[in-house]
């Protein structure tokens, strides 16, 4: 969240998957120089409004 906004983003090498062929986890995990084991797993879905749940591993 600290990054600067006036530059260009910055960009995860490689191609993105095709939807049929990302797995149960984070689809840009192959490619990410930050992924750990738990972004092979799916997080769990989390109610946050009656409308919108979300699902994301929560930062401890």
């Amino acid at each position: 969240m600290d990054t600067d906004r006036s530059g260009p983003l910055t960009t995860i090498p490689g191609r993105q998957p095709a939807p049929a062929d990302v797995g149960d986890g984070c689809a840009f995990a192959d490619r990410c120089a930050f992924a750990t084991a738990r972004c092979a797993i799916r997080p769990k879905l989390l109610a946050r409004t009656e409308t919108h749940s979300v699902a994301c591993w929560e930062v401890l």
